[in-house]
């Protein structure tokens, strides 16, 4: 058997005259579901099948959703977007950067870890060198380190 419905929220907003019945985009056929039942009667061996549950099985009586009128069926297309400039999104505060090396400075270079104590605003602490060591290693295999 086959049903269809109307519902009003789907309808286009059109100019024809409510009397007019238009053919529904979609209707729903119980055959489909019967087709694939076994009768009660019919005897199978515990080895053929899986017992399951399914709550949803009184939607299962409903029947299937199926086009009406399959050449409505919009056709699939596509269209080429030009690739986007790859652009700077974000760039790391300098307050940021510091340099974990104890090492002196060679002589006419400025010591990067007083500049960077002057400047840094966050003390990092054992958590925040593991994640931020975890992100860097990620990172270098995705081929972004």
């Amino acid at each position: 058997s086959t049903s269809f419905s109307f519902c009003s929220k789907y309808r286009s907003k059109s100019k024809t005259p409510t009397n007019e019945q238009k053919k529904p985009a979609e209707v729903f056929r119980k055959d489909l579901i019967s087709a694939m039942k076994l009768p009660d009667s019919h005897h199978i061996n515990p080895d053929e099948y899986y017992l399951f549950a399914d709550t949803w099985k009184q939607e299962w009586e409903k029947g299937v959703q199926v086009p009406a009128s399959p050449e409505t069926i919009p056709q699939p297309s596509l269209r080429i977007v030009a690739e986007k400039v790859k652009q700077v999104l974000y760039t790391r505060p300098r307050k940021y950067i510091s340099c974990s090396n104890q090492e002196s400075a060679e002589p006419g270079y400025i010591n990067i870890l007083e500049l960077a104590e002057s400047m840094c605003r966050y003390d990092l602490d054992d958590m925040d060198i593991f994640w931020l060591q975890e992100v860097n290693e990620e990172l270098a295999e995705m081929g972004y380190g």
